[in-house]
């Protein structure tokens, strides 16, 4: 298929003008970007037949690689060794009950109705069991909730997303060594990938922040600071591990560089350097540009003239909800009130880092069994409900079903410039 070069060149820019603007509607009107740039890839490809997954060729697993060593670098430099002190046994608690119990609902999903083989069952399970922290976090800025639990969601969605990106590599790894080889011999070989992936990346993040105080003298630093983690991801991939989970590991020794040096205190004499507001932001327009044209690029390898595709993507989406309600009901303290316990079950978006793992395992298993479709729902739809959930929570008409939910939980008190005129019954 030709492509129009003058054409394409103008689509993109329009696609990341277009971003912006759903990013800064997302902060008014809670509509998370992710669903607009989908609809607006499934119009372009599917609908209009403007573009095609065969329109990129190889470029689209270079242009998802990309993406997934941005969000992993990102996911590590976002970690903050602080949380192992900061509700950190809670969230984590919360964080792998609910992963096992929505990775148990989705395997089985995954087996009977898509017939995948267990493994990639499996994988599917945790690519659906991740909620983004990105679409999360924005509108946890609408709710009125405590310190604490904000901190558990928080632990909770790094660690989620940490687990599951490490599992489901792990578990692809697994399907392609698995023929005939013994198991202790498989579980030797992925050990050594993921234990060699963090040793080149704790090496190569504290030598990186050792040099960057130069590398800013340069006229174009943080170019080659990204360029660096592109190097680290290959480094990695060469030396038989896993380049995601090395660039995962550096990202969490850049962020968390100025603790680990006062852990080792004067016992090793390097001088350290920890990524300034500029090049941070750097790389959030990075980010926001490969994600902008990535979720496009998802909506255009939609293909839902399958009602039974986008039925199960429904039924999943829900099912995310439904088992949502006893993990947090007995997974958080019951010191927790009712409305926080609210907050915490509508917070089960997927997104970006379900999409680019949707599309790992996707490249390796084939474009078959409809996986992608159903991700790509789950996403739509439980983007949809958590907004709407938060729109209900905020406006106070979930009280007395979070009554009923949560009863474990002390009720909630409304701060006293926030009770109306006429206080309801607790019990009401």
């Amino acid at each position: 298929m030709d492509i129009n070069i003058t054409l394409a060149v103008f689509v993109i820019g329009f696609i990341l003008v277009l971003g912006e603007l759903f990013s800064v509607t997302f902060q008014k009107t809670r509509v998370p970007d992710i669903l607009p740039l989908m609809i607006l890839g499934f119009i372009l490809g599917p609908v209009l037949k403007l573009v095609t997954p065969d329109t990129f060729g190889q470029m689209g697993n270079i242009f998802t690689e990309i993406v997934l060593i941005l969000v992993m670098f990102k996911t590590g430099f976002e970690f903050r060794l602080s949380y192992l002190r900061d509700s950190f046994l809670p969230g984590l608690i919360f964080s792998v009950v609910y992963i096992i119990v929505i990775v148990a609902a989705s395997t089985l999903v995954g087996a009977q109705f898509l017939k995948l083989p267990f493994i990639y069952a499996l994988a599917f399970g945790f690519v659906l069991a991740d909620n983004s922290i990105v679409i999360i976090v924005p509108l946890l800025t609408k709710l009125n909730i405590t310190q604490n639990l904000r901190t558990i969601l928080t632990v909770e969605t790094t660690m989620g997303k940490i687990i599951n990106v490490i599992v489901v590599f792990a578990l692809l790894d697994m399907a392609r060594q698995q023929s005939g080889a013994e198991t202790t011999i498989v579980f030797g070989q992925i050990l050594y990938t993921f234990l060699m992936a963090a040793v080149v990346g704790l090496i190569s993040g504290i030598f990186w922040t050792a040099i960057l105080s130069r590398v800013r003298l340069f006229d174009n630093g943080m170019t080659l600071t990204f360029a660096f983690i592109l190097m680290v991801y290959s480094i990695s991939a060469a030396v038989g591990s896993k380049g995601a989970v090395g660039v995962l590991m550096l990202g969490i020794v850049m962020g968390n560089i100025r603790v680990l040096q006062h852990l080792w205190g004067k016992k090793v004499e390097i001088s350290t350097a920890s990524m300034k507001g500029n090049e941070k932001d750097f790389f959030i327009e990075i980010e926001f540009a490969f994600k902008t044209l990535f979720f496009v690029f998802m909506g255009t390898t939609l293909y839902l003239k399958d009602i039974y595709y986008i039925t199960l993507g429904v039924i999943l989406a829900a099912v995310k909800f439904l088992v949502r309600v006893p993990v947090v009901n007995f997974a958080l303290s019951k010191n927790i009130d009712r409305r926080d316990c609210a907050v915490a079950f509508s917070m089960v978006p997927n997104g970006l880092v379900s999409a680019v793992l949707c599309a790992v395992v996707v490249r390796q298993y084939g474009n078959t069994g409809g996986i992608a479709d159903v991700v790509y729902s789950v996403i739509f739809f439980t983007v949809i409900m958590s907004s709407v959930l938060s729109f209900i929570i905020e406006k106070g008409w979930f009280t007395k079903t979070a009554d009923r939910f949560f009863k474990r939980h002390v009720p909630y008190v409304p701060k006293p410039e926030t009770l109306p005129a006429e206080e309801p019954s607790i019990n009401g």
